[in-house]
């Protein structure tokens, strides 16, 4: 009990601290010409205070975590930004160093999801304390961390709603998925509105996929992008649906391509119908 208090104190720094990191991260992520990994293994090399041998960990690193799924290139190159990697002194490269691998080790073995390791990873940066970080890992995979992070995301919800979605969060985590890869899956689907049924046969699908042996960190990439491309068909719906009855997104797309073929255009754009 007597350690409530801090993990208050934490939690609530961290959720101002994130409401920061991950607006920027957002809009990095939304931007067209996403950079690659090897942009990100570029930037490292170049980071004059680190040495050959500390530049090798940071690579291995931070690539493992984006070749496995688990981050984005833009989200890795967020993490660069947060420990300052072009400003370090060569006192800060190896703590930079130290802390980073951290992170990673916590979000690749499913702990922690992208969001919040990231915000622990600014705070303890500013502290430069290793400890800090260490302590603020452990509180975010804890159950009042799981808890804490989808009640700041529910917002729309009701408290039924939420109290449902708990349980079943709890229930995949008991049943040995990673609980940074539930809270990734849920926290996604709780920003796009998701309805609590689909959001309940997302998390089901994601247990089944990594029962069935898919890597974590991929199973929740696809139930992601699964929740995107659902969320762009309702959209090309909804625009159909304005401009009246006719064609699904598929027939339409089909039509389009026929009548090119048989050299069929838009008579308004020089073709004499």
């Amino acid at each position: 009990m007597a350690g409530l208090p801090k993990v208050a104190l934490h939690l609530g720094a961290m959720v101002l601290i994130g409401a920061i990191l991950v607006g920027g991260l957002s809009r990095a992520q939304e931007t067209p010409g996403a950079p690659t990994l090897e942009d990100l293994i570029a930037r490292i090399e170049t980071a004059q205070t680190l040495s050959a041998e500390e530049k090798s960990q940071v690579v291995g690193s931070l690539s493992a975590a984006v070749t496995g799924g688990y981050l984005t290139t833009a989200q890795a190159l967020a993490w660069l930004d947060t420990v300052q990697l072009e400003a370090l002194t060569p006192e800060a490269a190896e703590f930079a160093v130290e802390a980073l691998t951290m992170a990673v080790a916590a979000l690749t073995t499913g702990r922690v999801d992208p969001e919040g390791a990231l915000t622990a990873l600014a705070v303890a940066t500013t502290a430069q304390d290793l400890a800090l970080l260490k302590t603020m890992l452990a509180e975010l995979a804890a159950p009042p961390g799981i808890s804490q992070a989808l009640a700041n995301v529910a917002t729309g919800y009701d408290k039924a709603t939420i109290a449902t979605l708990l349980d079943e969060t709890q229930e995949l985590i008991l049943d040995g998925v990673p609980p940074g890869i539930v809270l990734r899956v849920a926290k996604d689907a709780l920003r796009s509105q998701t309805d609590l049924t689909t959001l309940q046969e997302g998390l089901a699908t994601l247990g089944t996929l990594i029962a069935d042996g898919t890597a974590p960190g991929r199973a929740a990439n696809q139930i992601v992008e699964n929740g995107h491309r659902g969320q762009n068909r309702e959209h090309e719906r909804n625009q159909n649906a304005h401009q009246g009855p006719g064609f699904a997104p598929e027939e339409e797309e089909e039509r389009n391509q026929n009548a090119a073929e048989h050299g069929q255009g838009n008579p308004g754009k020089g073709n004499k119908g």
